[in-house]
């Protein structure tokens, strides 16, 4: 399951980098004079595949920090509910760190929303961690941070997740309703 979580993104957007440049390319062809469209077409043969990707990372990004594909990948169920907490909150750090650069490619506001949906999680996690105590065990707190992301309406991730789909759609220059 977690080998497909991986690759059906990549596929994804691998399937999108091939549509968008073949449509940017057709738009480009029909639209400048031969020197505004070579130049333009050189730009977009860089920028785009950079932009896509950073797009995909940071969808990754956003499913690696959801609460339940942490627990997934952490939990082996032999640490203290202080343990998990800290080992939860220092994988989110960890992953949002390692995709700070891509913020250039996004929308400030695509890129706020995937900050309030880092603190969100990281909220999430010491609020349980509160509930608990230090002297429960991982799968307290695991069963916490569930109930209380079961509380949420409409999380943080979800939100940034459709911000960043709407914005690639408008990339690619598709109708975004």
């Amino acid at each position: 399951m977690e080998v497909l979580q991986t690759i059906l993104p990549a596929f994804l957007t691998a399937l999108a980098v091939w549509y968008v440049m073949k449509k940017a390319l057709d738009r480009m062809e029909s639209g400048f004079t031969q020197n505004e469209s070579d130049t333009e077409v050189e730009r977009i043969k860089i920028l785009l595949p950079l932009q896509l990707k950073a797009y995909e990372r940071l969808v990754i990004f956003l499913e690696r920090i959801s609460p339940g594909s942490m627990i997934f990948r952490l939990n082996d169920g032999s640490k203290s509910s202080a343990q998990m907490q800290l080992e939860l909150l220092k994988a989110v750090r960890e992953e949002y760190e390692h995709n700070l650069s891509l913020q250039i490619y996004v929308s400030e506001a695509a890129w706020e929303e995937i900050k309030q949906a880092k603190e969100e999680v990281l909220q999430l996690i010491k609020t349980a961690g509160k509930h608990i105590g230090p002297g429960g065990s991982s799968l307290d707190l695991n069963r916490a941070i569930f109930e209380l992301e079961a509380d949420i309406k409409e999380s943080r991730l979800n939100r940034a997740l459709r911000i960043l789909n709407l914005e690639i759609r408008i990339i690619m220059g598709e109708d975004s309703h």
